[in-house]
């Protein structure tokens, strides 16, 4: 089975938009809430799950454009690990830091530990996904016979 890199996009973005919105909920609104309330982030009953939801989803659209791009000639390792390791590296700065830095959260060394975590397993989940995919539905990215 082949798909274009129109496609591939979508599957990306659609991948990213399911695992990132599963574990986001999962982590910020079940696993980790209290911890979150302690440190002045707002109760889980008043998030914004719609709002949230638009984040990924542009999130989704742009890592899975860029990825059609960065996997051309790199091979699917490489690419992943420049696409999730940019993704982590941008988000942590502007997320996690830049929330830190404007937000009450107390104490803020807790909250970039705790984000920095979640960023982290996120794009670790990501990027085990891209690579399932993209070895199935991709032929750039099949393992070529010796």
């Amino acid at each position: 089975m082949t798909f274009s890199r129109p496609m591939l996009a979508l599957a990306d973005a659609v991948l990213y938009v399911v695992l990132t919105l599963g574990f986001a909920v999962v982590w910020h609104l079940k696993l980790f809430a209290p911890l979150y309330v302690s440190l002045n982030w707002p109760s889980p009953e008043d998030a914004d799950v719609p709002l949230g939801f638009v984040a990924i989803v542009t999130q989704a659209i742009i890592l899975g454009v860029l990825f059609q791009s960065v996997v051309e000639g790199r091979g699917l390792g490489r690419a992943i690990a420049m696409l999730c390791g940019t993704a982590f590296v941008f988000l942590w700065s502007s997320h996690v830091i830049g929330d830190a830095a404007k937000c009450g959260f107390l104490p803020k060394s807790t909250f970039v530990a705790v984000e920095t975590l979640y960023l982290a397993i996120q794009f670790v989940l990501f990027g085990v996904a891209l690579a399932l995919v993209h070895r199935w539905l991709d032929p750039r990215c099949r393992p070529r016979a010796s």
